[in-house]
């Protein structure tokens, strides 16, 4: 981070070489902590899955870097947890640029989540880095990555493909 603090941060990268559009998420929910989805969800539970983040086991496959850090005080980094904070907002965004400058990054950074991972980056919604925001189903004007976020009734299959969509049209994934 600018101020010399340094946040855990977890990075699953498809196996293959070369450089890949990224998918992260910071937050103060711990990123190791398992989460056991409920039965009715409509994606397998796996040893990666963690509350409200990017799965790595449905990005990573279709050609994304999939990118979760813990926020000050969370999980292991260290420091303060201070929630939708303007200090937040700059930790979010220095890990933005950070992913985007990675030998496997392409330089196209979106973010992804539902309901605090959804919000967090609305602190930073007037930042000139950000592709575009998507929380729901709105969108803001381009640069470098997006958001896309949505909770309740949708099922996962359908928040993705909404996910997915979104990415494609400002240009952080190809259409398959």
């Amino acid at each position: 981070m600018r101020d010399g603090a340094r946040l855990k941060a977890d990075v699953f990268r498809p196996k293959s070489a070369g450089r890949f559009p990224v998918v992260i998420n910071l937050g103060a929910y711990q990123k190791d902590k398992l989460w056991v989805p409920p039965a009715d969800l409509e994606e397998e539970p796996n040893e990666y899955m963690n509350w409200e983040t990017v799965n790595p086991l449905w990005w990573v496959p279709r050609g994304y870097v999939a990118v979760r850090v813990d926020g000050r005080g969370s999980g292991k980094s260290p420091g303060r947890t201070d929630p939708w904070s303007p200090s937040e907002s700059r930790d979010f965004y220095d890990a933005i640029e950070w992913a985007a400058r990675q030998p496997w990054s392409n330089g196209r950074v979106g973010t992804n989540g539902i309901s605090y991972y959804a919000m967090t980056p609305a602190g930073f919604r007037h930042r000139l880095f950000l592709h575009a925001l998507a929380v729901g189903v709105h969108a803001q004007q381009p640069r470098r990555g997006m958001v896309a976020g949505s909770q309740g009734p949708m099922g996962e299959h359908r928040r993705s493909s909404l996910q997915r969509r979104q990415l494609e049209r400002h240009g952080i994934a190809s259409a398959r």
